[in-house]
């Protein structure tokens, strides 16, 4: 008799979400992480919104937090060798990038 994947799951294997870790399972870290993240972005997406006039998604303002890290790391660090700060250089081409395609550039 041929077994197929849909008839004979696998023993011993637990989804992402059914692992667990004592009392804590995988989805809920997952969660406690995302809000973490996402609580402080929100204030600074509200603030940034607040400054240009512009109802800013949380995506929106990670892409100008990046563009500020790129700018600052491309312009501030002074004799670092010229390989950095050309990595830097197109660190911060790359995050005007994303700025421009996640509809701030307009």
């Amino acid at each position: 008799m041929k077994r197929t994947a849909e008839a004979a799951p696998l023993r011993g294997i637990n989804s992402m979400t059914e692992r667990t870790f004592g009392n804590i399972t995988m989805a809920s870290l997952y969660e406690s992480a995302k809000s973490m993240i996402c609580t402080p972005l929100a204030y600074v997406a509200s603030y940034y919104s607040s400054l240009i006039d512009k109802k800013l998604s949380l995506r929106q303002t990670a892409h100008i937090l990046n563009a500020q890290m790129a700018f600052t790391f491309t312009v501030f660090p002074v004799d670092c060798p010229l390989t950095l700060r050309f990595a830097a250089l197109a660190w911060l081409a790359a995050a005007l990038r994303g700025c421009k395609k996640s509809g701030l550039g307009e």
